[in-house]
């Protein structure tokens, strides 16, 4: 499953990968390429049904300054976008994640609650 990130990226899930990954693309003059692949951590609180996605280099601390609530009519849940100060996407958060999320995502995410134990 591809999921679009703007002009230059886009959330690439396979079954059977451990972690979703981020592929970079840079457009060259009409084609793509795709220089790199990265992690991308994810993690879920089975008690709250809640997952987060993060979309920032785990080794550096970003905090969010604007949060954008995405309630869809006709979907139980919700899914929040979490902006920096520059506006760039950081993070998103579901709600209801069971029933949005594949389930090898949620099983093979970080897990915040007993499930993890």
């Amino acid at each position: 499953m591809n999921l679009p990130l703007g002009n230059n990226a886009i959330v690439h899930t396979l079954a059977g990968f451990p972690q979703p990954k981020i592929v970079f693309c840079r457009r060259q003059p009409h084609q793509w390429s795709v220089p790199a692949m990265a992690d991308v951590r994810v993690t879920y609180d089975e008690t709250a049904n809640a997952a987060y996605v993060y979309l920032t280099d785990p080794q550096v601390r970003t905090k969010s300054s604007r949060m954008y609530p995405c309630d869809p009519a006709g979907v139980d849940g919700m899914i929040n976008l979490d902006f920096d100060e520059q506006g760039r996407l950081i993070g998103i958060e579901v709600l209801a994640a069971n029933s949005k999320l594949p389930e090898y995502l949620l099983e093979s995410s970080e897990r915040l609650d007993a499930g993890d134990a």
